[in-house]
């Protein structure tokens, strides 16, 4: 969530900055030119809304106290963007437009510091100080806000504003790879390779493709309003085409080889390698991790049982006990095999858990932790989703899905699948291969104990 808002508050304030440049070339229409100047305010000021949100997101998924932050803006946030976006048309004339745009600027500032003082109060009262980076990613989009919202209040020029402009996107761009650096760390991966291999990637085709574009512009006449259209029309789809290559070419891929689906299959697993290996923190020791370490990606790795490019990046796979098995069966020491192993050493875990029964499924309290794991997991049923279609389940599962909705609350649901998740570290922490159910056994105990 945290990294979605920041991509938008990036595209939004970028989508501003593309209006402003139009403006230097106005169209002949009065609307046309009205309607840019709107567009250029408003995305400037949105952008701070949805930074809002990835300060609120920080606390989305802790205890209700603290999630009231999350709901705060959730709630606030549809309300306040169509007001931001709708009332400057509605204004009269100029003065009025820039009266509201003013009291705009000021609702969205005076918001965000209550949400920064918010956040830091909150992280006060959790015993956490406020250390250097969290401070920066806090803090760093409000002084340019302020800059801007000063000069525009007080009739300062045209240097004045842009200047805070260029600050603004300058500190929402930090902002958002302190962001992108923090939830990659947490997913265990590597994130400075992949980031450089996409920036050069992006700056090379956009010089490469839409220079020409601007070269024939300015040997054909100059820039104008529809040749500046044109120009950053082609610098976002090169942009865009770069940041859905992958997709495309999986595209591109199902159609060039229709016919031959041995050729498809081989290039989609050369692909995933491609795009995985760059994210891998070879510099990564899971059997000494903490146990909180170990949970966090025994827990991340369950959730992606039935997604293995990101499976395949978990740090988890590093595991000796994976170099054992592979070693073992003789298989190759790639990404994909790395992948695959973790998911089968996964499953026999989740199987410790399962009761001595011939029963595929049972709804006694011995059944739970094994119930939570295997059948969203395993099976990848969704108890709790509106939109999801049991059409292909077998007896067994269905039944489990008729048992979640009608027994089981949500939050108790995910209660025991932290406490599932546990187990299964603990059963990963353990040296070797193990099949007695002894050490299971006392581990389930333990965990119940503390989970319940």
């Amino acid at each position: 969530m945290r990294l979605a808002l920041a991509g938008i508050a990036l595209v939004i304030f970028a989508l501003g900055m593309a209006a402003d440049v139009l403006r230097v070339y106005p169209p002949e229409e009065e609307s046309a030119a009205k309607a840019l100047t709107i567009a250029r305010d408003t995305a400037y000021w949105l952008p701070l809304l949805a930074w809002q949100g990835v300060v609120a997101s920080f606390w989305r998924n802790r205890n209700e106290r603290r999630c009231a932050i999350w709901s705060a803006w959730k709630t606030s946030a549809p309300a306040f963007a169509p007001a931001a976006a709708l009332l400057p048309i509605s204004a009269p004339d100029p003065d009025a437009y820039q009266i509201m745009n003013v009291v705009i600027g000021v609702v969205a500032l005076s918001s965000a510091v209550a949400f920064s003082a918010w956040a830091v109060f909150t992280r006060a009262q959790a015993g956490a100080g406020l250390t250097p980076g969290f401070t920066y990613w806090l803090f760093a989009p409000l002084p340019p806000y302020l800059w801007t919202a000063a000069a525009l209040a007080s009739g300062a020029g045209f240097a004045w504003n842009q200047a805070g402009r260029a600050l603004t996107g300058a500190a929402l761009m930090l902002a958002a790879l302190c962001t992108l650096r923090t939830e990659i760390r947490n997913q265990g991966e590597s994130w400075l390779p992949d980031l450089f291999r996409s920036l050069d990637y992006t700056a090379i085709f956009t010089l490469l493709f839409s220079g020409q574009v601007a070269l024939a512009i300015r040997w054909s006449g100059g820039f104008g309003f529809l040749p500046a259209a044109l120009l950053l029309g082609s610098i976002a789809v090169s942009v865009a085409f770069q940041v859905f290559v992958y997709p495309i070419r999986s595209a591109l891929d199902r159609l060039a080889f229709a016919a031959f689906p041995k050729l498809r299959a081989q290039n989609s697993q050369t692909r995933l390698v491609e795009i995985v290996q760059p994210r891998i923190d070879a510099e990564s020791e899971p059997d000494s991790m903490s146990d909180d370490e170990l949970f966090k990606f025994t827990r991340r790795a369950l959730t992606h049982c039935g997604d293995l490019q990101r499976l395949a990046a978990n740090p988890l796979t590093r595991l000796k006990r994976i170099d054992e098995r592979l070693k073992r069966r003789g298989a190759a020491d790639d990404v994909l095999e790395r992948a695959n192993e973790l998911k089968s050493v996964l499953l026999e875990c989740i199987l410790q858990l399962k009761p001595r029964s011939d029963e595929p499924f049972g709804t006694s309290d011995e059944w739970r932790y094994y119930n939570v794991l295997y059948f969203p997991y395993i099976v990848g049923i969704r108890p709790y989703s509106l939109r999801y279609s049991p059409n292909r389940l077998d007896e067994a599962s269905l039944a489990a899905l008729a048992w979640f909705r009608e027994h089981v609350p949500e939050r108790t649901y995910y209660n025991w699948q932290n406490a599932g998740a546990k187990m299964i570290a603990m059963c990963l922490r353990r040296k070797g291969e193990t099949h007695g159910n002894g050490s299971s056994s006392h581990g389930r105990q333990k965990i119940e104990r503390s989970g319940n």
